[in-house]
């Protein structure tokens, strides 16, 4: 009897250990998995604030829409209320200060929030936006800015965009949040009664293909059944900070890597 009991001991003794240490594998993955994810904002705010490329790709994608916009607006020459959608936030207007502090470290914008960050109306032109912007202006075609920015923060939106002088910065062409983020009503009110030309963003939510809460795989089919679109009617702009791109841990791209090729061998 006293060996069973002891070995019932041991075996509860074991199945402890083991348990611990599968709770401290998990715990460490997670700790792994948040530190990656940090070097990785890291890079991708150093990327997009510091090197060429990125402002190469800026101007690249704003010199594309002006001229396709010239070209739109010659086959589209005797109609009337012709109008272009924008995102505002990394499409048109950069806060990237606000974002850099978030991952390197400033407390005075560590722990404050994105709509308070906006009430500072800090926010600053992208390259290539303003030109483009008139450009529209200039061929009588209309601006709106559909974002996902909170309904509170209208004014301050309207006073950075005015601070700019970027054209039709008003509470008509500005369409903030209200209850959900998928821009897809804001883009139906606009197109009953404008004929919208073309689409600009940072993220593929900007363009109405159906990409709302949509999975990374879903996201890239979308794309790719859309692809002659892309350079034409729909402009995107570079983020390598956020997005619904980003919905992936470290671990399981790894996984989905190690997944593909074994499967291409």
């Amino acid at each position: 009897m006293k060996k069973k009991n002891c070995l019932i001991i041991f075996l509860v003794f074991l199945i402890g250990i083991v348990i611990g240490n599968l709770l401290n594998f998990k715990n460490s993955a997670k700790a792994s998995d948040s530190y990656v994810i940090q070097v990785e904002k890291t890079f991708g705010v150093e990327y997009l604030i510091n090197s060429g490329e990125a402002k190469a790709l800026r101007y690249q994608a704003y010199n594309i829409a002006s001229k396709r916009l010239e070209e739109l607006k010659k086959e589209h020459e005797n109609e009337e209320n012709l109008a272009v959608i924008l995102d505002i936030d990394e499409t048109i207007l950069k806060n990237y200060y606000y974002l850099a502090q978030q991952f390197l470290g400033k407390e005075e914008y560590k722990n404050m929030s994105f709509s308070s960050w906006v009430q500072e109306e800090k926010g600053t032109i992208i390259e290539g936006a303003k030109e483009f912007l008139n450009k529209a202006k200039e061929l009588n075609i209309e601006v709106f800015y559909i974002t996902n920015r909170a309904l509170k923060t209208k004014e301050a939106t309207i006073n950075n965009l005015n601070s700019l002088n970027l054209p039709y910065g008003d509470e008509n062409h500005i369409l903030l949040k209200e209850s959900s983020s998928s821009k897809e009503s804001r883009v139906k009110k606009v197109q009953e009664n404008h004929n919208v030309l073309m689409y600009l963003g940072d993220n593929l939510g900007d363009f109405p293909e159906g990409f709302y809460k949509k999975s990374n795989e879903e996201r890239c089919k979308i794309v790719e059944e859309n692809k002659e679109k892309f350079g034409v009617e729909y402009i995107i702009i570079p983020n390598t900070i956020y997005g619904t791109w980003d919905d992936k841990t470290f671990n399981e791209m790894i996984e989905e890597i190690e997944g593909y090729e074994s499967e291409s061998k």
